[in-house]
């Protein structure tokens, strides 16, 4: 949907459903991630609040491919020790240079 491609973005105009999939996939995904996460262990606010903002970057960017990695990793954990990591590897599940570029200015500020 937002590959930078004037080709890729006339023809997706033509599948209007595609986008809504799209859009719908990508809410339900951030849901469960963020359903996920929250249930580990040591979960603090600020924690809570940086997962928030870093799956809403995916989540815009409509960065499908980022967010499944990211849902799939969670469901296979029951805790993260080590959040640093945890942040880290969402980061290399970014697929998407919108993503990549959000997820910069996130560490920025």
């Amino acid at each position: 949907l937002i590959s930078g491609k004037p080709e890729v973005a006339k023809n997706i105009d033509k599948f209007v459903h595609i986008r809504t999939a799209t859009k719908e996939l990508c809410n339900m995904l951030y849901d469960l991630s963020m359903q996920s996460f929250i249930l580990f262990s040591g979960v603090d606010g600020k924690n809570l609040t940086k997962m928030t903002d870093t799956l809403s970057v995916l989540k815009e960017a409509h960065d499908v491919t980022g967010l499944s990695a990211t849902f799939s990793h969670y469901f296979k954990k029951n805790a993260i020790p080590n959040f640093q990591v945890n942040e880290s590897i969402i980061l290399q599940n970014a697929r998407l240079p919108t993503t990549k570029a959000g997820m910069n200015k996130l560490r920025k500020t």
